[in-house]
């Protein structure tokens, strides 16, 4: 899927006709938002590195991900939150580039040992996710599931399910409700290496739950499987829609 989606991305880029690598570079991270902080969005943005050349002018960027399917540079701030893989941008194929990248390459190669380590350890693991348990309010459990990023997506489209507590080493999965105990490091499942991410985290700042914009309708469909399409029918429809 990984692989599917960077070559998504490489036509992508490939067919703007912008000049130099838009993957490869390791201050490329693709797949991945940075959900909220956006200062201002650019259309008609031709690639990565034209986006980049916009945050270099604009004061207070931090940050740019580029989604190069509708060649829109979304530029941002520091306040935006920590990178995921699972908003529809990243999914769709979005790039994220750092300003100071240069710099952060440098720190990491530092640290290069440790980074791995953590990553070997927790395999999916990105800034949503802590070593930590919140023991209590289990509504379901699963089993056998590869990783944590399994397990957040058996959690995602339920609205009781608000965190996962997932443990590397048997594959055990457990969704958590509202009810669940206060954060602890100390429980048997925290000592054994589990993993916790509230889905709070991962929530798309494009998306308003239990808001409704009345009139205007240009068309009303039935049988849509989810909201990715139902988005994806709005672009593809020609006629407007906003």
């Amino acid at each position: 899927w990984y692989q599917r989606r960077v070559r998504e991305a490489v036509v992508s880029t490939q067919s703007t006709g912008c000049v130099g690598k838009e993957l490869g570079d390791k201050c490329h991270e693709a797949n991945t938002d940075y959900p909220e902080g956006t200062m201002k969005e650019v259309e008609n943005v031709k690639c990565a590195a034209d986006c980049l050349a916009v945050c270099h002018k604009t004061k207070g960027c931090v940050r740019v991900v580029y989604f190069g399917k509708a060649r829109k540079c979304l530029v941002k701030d520091n306040t935006h939150k920590p990178k995921t893989n699972l908003t529809y941008m990243a999914m769709a194929g979005a790039i994220s580039i750092a300003v100071n990248c240069p710099e952060k390459q440098h720190k990491d190669h530092e640290h290069k040992d440790k980074k791995e380590k953590k990553k070997k350890d927790s395999a999916d693991y990105d800034d949503c996710v802590e070593k930590a348990d919140y023991p209590g309010g289990t509504i379901k459990k699963a089993n056998d599931l590869s990783c944590i990023a399994d397990c957040i997506g058996a959690c995602q489209g339920k609205e009781s399910c608000v965190r996962v507590v997932f443990l590397p080493k048997t594959k055990m999965c457990l969704l958590k409700g509202r009810k669940h105990g206060d954060r602890s490091t100390s429980t048997k499942l925290a000592e054994l290496g589990s993993l916790t991410a509230a889905m709070s985290c991962y929530e798309d700042p494009c998306i308003e739950k239990g808001v409704n914009y009345p009139g205007g309708d240009l068309e009303v469909r039935s049988g849509v499987n989810n909201l990715k399409d139902c988005v994806n029918l709005c672009r593809s429809s020609g006629d407007g829609c906003v």
